[in-house]
């Protein structure tokens, strides 16, 4: 399937298994229907936002929510988005192009690295 004009940088399938998010250089996140048959050029994505004002870099999807996503990229930004609203529900700036987040056990922090700096929040 096509996902994106520019490079994909990031995949990652729901905690359910029935959708997969791709994330990619042009800043946009997008959701797929796993079972859609309508791949390549085709493929039209559930849910499409533009994340990053830059390339997005990494990305995680919550393992306890579908909805739930997290995104950093090269505009120095960590967005944490839910799905079914299109809304970022928060926002870190970590001063550095990010590139790695991810949810810790529990899900009640976040890690990210970027630059020379490792945070949680």
């Amino acid at each position: 399937m096509q996902a994106s004009q520019s490079t994909v940088k990031s995949v990652h399938f729901s905690a359910r298994g029935d959708t997969v998010f791709s994330m990619a250089d042009d800043g946009k996140i997008k959701q797929y229907l796993v079972a859609d048959t309508a791949y390549g050029v085709n493929a039209v994505p559930l849910v499409e936002i533009q994340a990053h004002e830059d390339a997005i870099r990494c990305g995680a999807v919550s393992s306890m929510n579908d909805h739930i996503v997290l995104t950093g990229g090269y505009d120095h930004k960590v967005g944490l988005w839910d799905i079914r609203s299109k809304e970022q529900v928060m926002q870190l700036n970590c001063e550095h192009p990010v590139e790695s987040v991810l949810f810790l056990p529990g899900e009640q922090l976040i890690a990210t690295a970027a630059g020379p700096i490792v945070r949680w929040v």
